[in-house]
């Protein structure tokens, strides 16, 4: 890494309008974790041009790293605003999660799976929205669509029998919360105890 940074640095150097440059530094810091450095060069990639939309999705990664969720929350709206793709949509949609804002997250992973209906991870992502907001038919729909195209996800099973015991279908729980423990779901283990004695 500290090899690429420094051919970006030396690209810089010699032409201080490459964006491209400057992005891929940008980047580089992120990766690295060094976020304090990628910020600024994100800031002037989008500087130098302003339709860059991975700039403004790079930029909001390393924002929601550094805990400045609405700042993070405009670049992605801005991103959508100069493309809308599978990939911005679920990253709009993972980060209104996080801030609790489960309808546009739902919207968003919706926009996502209209763009890629193979998309298990907004499948999934919406199904974890859909509980928050006690939609559990929604979320066992989700959660069901994930267990088809994956099987051995354990994650999708627990949240599958959270649903069904949160609809009233806790006797039919058994079977998923059984896979999810065999898939290595710990967390499954105190609802085995609780909802499948024999």
């Amino acid at each position: 890494n500290s090899e690429a940074i420094g051919f970006y640095t030396h690209a810089m150097e010699a032409d201080p309008l490459f964006a491209d440059a400057v992005f891929n530094r940008g980047t580089l810091y992120g990766k690295s974790g060094q976020l304090a450095k990628a910020i600024p060069d994100l800031d002037k990639a989008i500087q130098l041009a302003p339709g860059f939309v991975k700039a403004y999705t790079n930029r909001a990664i390393a924002r929601a790293q550094s805990n400045d969720l609405p700042g993070a929350l405009h670049d992605l709206n801005q991103s959508i605003i100069l493309e809308k793709s599978e990939d911005a949509f679920y990253n709009r949609g993972f980060l209104e999660i996080q801030l609790k804002k489960y309808r546009e997250a739902i919207n968003d992973f919706t926009e996502a799976i209209i763009l890629n209906p193979g998309s298990v991870k907004s499948y999934f992502s919406r199904g974890l929205a859909n509980l928050n907001l006690q939609n559990f038919r929604e979320a066992k729909s989700d959660f069901s669509t994930c267990i088809n195209s994956t099987p051995g996800d354990g994650n999708a099973y627990y949240y599958r029998a959270i649903a069904m015991i949160n609809s009233g279908e806790a006797k039919d729980c058994c079977a998923d919360l059984q896979k999810a423990f065999q898939l290595g779901n710990n967390q499954s283990e105190a609802l085995l105890l609780k909802y499948c004695r024999k």
